[in-house]
């Protein structure tokens, strides 16, 4: 196997990667409603599907980025990484009374900081992203492919990933009621 051949089929397993935890993701969202498990099971199994769709997200941006030859993608990606923990843990204070006192200030300053990670890599990715190349070179088709694959799987996986944060959202602001 030639080297191109071997640096091909590198890039074809980290797509594929991607896309298997977009479908792992997508069988935890949906697999403990139909089998009727208890609520606990669900909420771990939609945590679960969370964390597997912030890093197909993330890994689809750095795909991206060794296609594109682009850092924006994968700053962006791991501000993502950063941004869901801190969104689960601000959720988890809010609908837990028995977080109080020094715990609660700990675990908020966590989140902030984690926020502050994640507001710093999209404002490092998004100039990286909106840079016009000056020099544009034409791309095969079968890079071409690879980059649209690319786009549609982080596309899906941060459509879903969204969709499921608002779901648990209004879950958890429904339990409140």
């Amino acid at each position: 196997m030639s080297t191109e051949e071997k640096k091909e089929k590198k890039e074809s397993e980290g797509l594929g990667i991607a896309l298997g935890l977009l479908l792992s993701a997508t069988i935890f969202i949906y697999f403990p409603e139909l089998a009727g498990w208890s609520s606990l099971w669900k909420t771990i199994f939609n945590v679960l599907s969370i964390v597997l769709l912030a890093i197909s997200v993330g890994g689809a941006g750095i795909e991206l980025e060794k296609l594109i030859k682009n850092e924006g993608w994968s700053d962006l990606g791991i501000g993502l990484l950063f941004f869901i923990p801190a969104i689960a843990a601000f959720f988890w204070i809010e609908n837990n009374q028995t977080v109080n006192g020094t715990s609660e200030v700990i675990v908020e300053a966590i989140v902030l900081l984690f926020i502050v990670i994640f507001a710093f890599a999209v404002g490092m990715a998004v100039p990286k992203l909106l840079m016009i190349e000056r020099k544009k070179t034409e791309r095969p088709k079968k890079q071409k492919a690879k980059i649209f694959g690319s786009i549609i799987i982080g596309g899906l996986s941060l459509t879903l990933l969204i969709l499921q944060i608002v779901n648990q959202i209004l879950q958890m602001t429904a339990g409140k009621k």
